[in-house]
């Protein structure tokens, strides 16, 4: 790792001083924070408050009221703007101008969102009369560098992926004397944004943001965006201690599987598999615990999985600083320091003995008695929840009283909802809202659980990036397990007296039974403390928590009025099926057809009870031993092409529409025909007929 604001001095690492007290702030230096993980274990010592300007709802404002949940939130036509104030009416049909954020004093632009946004943006810094930026709102949103980068050798590919993430951007912005943001539309049209602002204290030595900086930068922003796609880089010229790990893990027993008393010192990488696992785990029955410098509580206290952001079970993705891998390692690049001594244990709540191994990787490391922090992340679990849409919850993140620095958070959900679309089963409508030191209203207010994690629209994809991602979503829809996480670096969220992170839980439809596990990873100075419970022994697993998980899909929400057909009750012939039970599948489980070669059919009888036009769905199972099917509706082709029902490492619950069909009342055929040579399986769940207009 290439540490470009510290030093190494007979061997032992000297943690970057961020102040840049001797010298000025530019956007070099904040595109260096973008794959610095030493800088995260230091507090600023050029002091700044994170601040976010969103289109979040203007009636929240207290939390002792009525509107403190209210979402109207950059649809358009909000009973009260989403903006600082109105500029400009409209008039005549004209576009009105409407002020996005306005900063006196200096500051840098660190995150750009945006779920859709119509209209334009005008961007002013330093009180220039010439905006810096004047173009369509969107672009400026979602990449905000690719109208500067003509003349250099940075491509909008390479900041695809890297800087420019899912629907958020990280294109740091600095600017000396003041920022202005004017955005030019009707305020009837959608217009969802995000910008966040580090604004500095008065004094502080900035040089603003030109488009000639990326030329000047060009060599660091590359090696910064290639680090990015590929974190493993970070590592590669470390002089690093590596212990290799091998131990068994007794029932109950909470085991040390690496100490140092050799301090000062920190743990730089950590890698680790657990050989014996049951499916039916969840990797909660494994706790891991990091204590340092004789504290009696763990600054680390999490269930293994949850900790490295994707649960239950063995789901890859990779960020910068975590991954899973495909064969199950575990594997955490965050630094942990420690001034005298670390211990790192598992226990083991399996009532099985199990195998562990792995890497752990640290080094020397210079401790500021100043600015140095702890690394911590501390589980919290609400299990077996009733919500409703009319009562809404703010569930709590970190609650903490002194200093340090919020630098990530996950969010892992059982969504146990029988409607089978996110138009219905979607959990994640509720805001973030993190208040900092002496907020009187959050500094940071959001507009969506899935807009603080970087996406939009209640997507279900799996995706994940270097600072965000969703490694698992079951299906259909936004149902079964869903784990999302969003590191910060650029954003990170200091605190010198207080914070308080809570994310609403706010959902489209009543679901039972709704479990909602989250960690917030934060560095703190050693006078902090925070909310942090014990963690039982026994951890709700949904998994083992009820005997009998059986649903039925609900023609609710976005389904209202829906035709369901469980697949297993309809069959022509059920020869080459079997049925797997599981709480993922409807009715009595999934329909498994396992057929032996192309052009092999299977049929299922369907009654219609009232004519008229439908959209003709699936829900089907992707899987890696899944083939690839074509879809006929008596007798009539309506798959262009084969659906593939392939997926390289999930198990995935997933709806395939297949448009709108003019259906008469009665009795009518649906054939799925094999398309691929070799014989694979293909899972029907149910069958879908929406009523369309």
């Amino acid at each position: 790792m290439k540490r470009t604001m510290g030093i190494f001095l007979l061997g032992v690492l000297v943690c970057p001083i961020l102040a840049f007290a001797n010298s000025v702030i530019t956007t070099g230096h904040l595109i260096e924070e973008l794959t610095d993980m030493y800088q995260l274990t230091e507090f600023p010592e050029v002091n700044y408050k994170l601040v976010q300007f969103s289109s979040f709802d203007r009636r929240s404002v207290q939390r002792l009221h009525a509107d403190w949940f209210s979402n109207s939130d950059g649809f358009g036509s909000e009973p009260i703007p989403g903006f600082l104030s109105v500029l400009k009416e409209e008039k005549d049909g004209n576009d009105g101008e409407y002020l996005l954020a306005d900063v006196n004093g200096p500051g840098a632009i660190v995150r750009f969102w945006t779920a859709a946004i119509k209209g334009n943006v005008r961007m002013y810094l330093d009180d220039e009369e010439k905006p810096i930026y004047e173009g369509p709102a969107e672009s400026f949103f979602r990449f905000p560098y690719n109208s500067f980068i003509n003349g250099t050798g940075i491509t909008e590919e390479l900041l695809k992926g890297s800087l420019y993430q899912r629907d958020s951007a990280y294109c740091p912005m600095p600017f000396a004397k003041s920022c202005k943001i004017v955005w030019i539309g009707k305020k009837r049209d959608i217009h969802f944004y995000h910008l966040m602002v580090r604004i500095y204290e008065n004094g502080t030595v900035v040089q603003t943001f030109s488009p000639d900086d990326l030329k000047k930068s060009e060599k660091e922003i590359i090696r910064v965006c290639n680090t990015l796609k590929n974190p493993d880089d970070m590592l590669a010229d470390e002089k690093l201690e590596r212990t290799p790990i091998q131990s068994e893990l007794s029932y109950r027993e909470e085991s040390s599987i690496w100490s140092n008393k050799a301090g000062p010192g920190a743990v730089v990488y950590m890698k680790l598999r657990v050989k014996d696992f049951v499916p039916s785990q969840t990797f909660r029955e494994i706790i891991l615990r990091i204590y340092a410098d004789g504290i009696k509580e763990p600054l680390v206290d999490s269930p293994l999985a949850d900790f490295f952001s994707a649960v239950p079970g063995i789901n890859p993705y990779r960020s910068l600083p975590m991954e899973i891998t495909a064969d199950g390692w575990f594997i955490s690049r965050f630094i942990m320091p420690y001034q005298k001594e670390m211990n790192i244990t598992l226990r083991n709540l399996t009532q099985n003995t199990l195998s562990v191994d792995g890497e752990i990787s640290s080094q020397p490391y210079e401790w500021n008695p100043q600015l140095s922090m702890y690394f911590c992340a501390r589980w919290k679990g609400s299990d077996a929840l009733w919500v409703r849409v009319s009562r809404p919850h703010d569930l709590p993140f970190l609650y903490a009283k002194g200093k340090g620095c919020l630098v990530g958070a996950v969010s892992h959900v059982f969504n146990p909802s029988p409607i089978p679309t996110s138009g219905g089963n979607w959990w994640g409508e509720g805001d973030e809202k993190i208040f900092v030191d002496r907020d009187v209203v959050p500094s940071i207010f959001g507009t969506g659980s899935e807009d603080f994690y970087n996406y939009s629209w209640s997507a279900t994809d799996i995706f994940y990036y270097p600072y965000c991602g969703q490694p698992r979503n079951d299906g259909p829809g936004n149902r079964g397990f869903v784990s999302n996480f969003r590191w910060l670096f650029l954003d990170k969220i200091p605190f010198n007296e207080y914070m308080a992170f809570s994310l609403e839980l706010l959902i489209h439809e009543e679901v039972f039974n709704l479990g909602y596990a989250r960690i917030a990873y934060y560095y703190a100075r050693p006078e902090t403390t925070d909310d942090h419970a014990p963690i039982p022994d026994r951890i709700y697993n949904p998994l083992t928590a009820q005997e009998d998980w059986s649903w039925l899909p609900a023609p609710k929400g976005a389904a209202h009025k829906a035709i369901y057909y469980q697949a297993e009750d309809c069959l022509v012939s059920a020869d080459g099926t079997e049925l797997m039970s599981s709480y993922m599948w409807a009715g009595r489980g999934l329909c498994l057809w396992k057929p032996k070669q192309a052009g092999d059919i299977l049929s299922f009888k369907i009654h219609v009870p009232e004519e008229g036009d439908y959209d003709v769905r699936l829900v089907c199972a992707l899987s890696p031993q899944s083939g690839s099917v074509q879809v006929l509706w008596d007798d009539k082709l309506i798959t262009p092409q084969p659906v593939n029902l392939y997926d390289e490492h999930h198990l995935l619950s997933r709806e395939f529409n297949f448009g709108k069909q003019q259906i008469s009342v009665g009795e009518h055929t649906l054939t799925l025909k094999y398309s691929d040579n070799e014989p694979k399986h293909i899972g029907i769940d149910f069958i879908w007929l929406q009523p369309v207009k």
